[in-house]
């Protein structure tokens, strides 16, 4: 994994960025009832 890491920082390639977008678009999602939580609905 190490190995990994390394080779994309090498490359400029910042995956970490990726996956923090990804979650935060996941929460104003949620807070706007956008994404179901626990399998309930959105909006009940």
């Amino acid at each position: 994994m190490l190995a990994f890491d390394q080779e994309l920082k090498q490359q400029g390639i910042n995956p970490g960025t990726s996956a923090d977008l990804v979650v935060a678009s996941l929460f104003a999602a949620t807070l706007l009832e956008w994404v179901p939580i626990s399998g309930e609905s959105a909006g009940k």
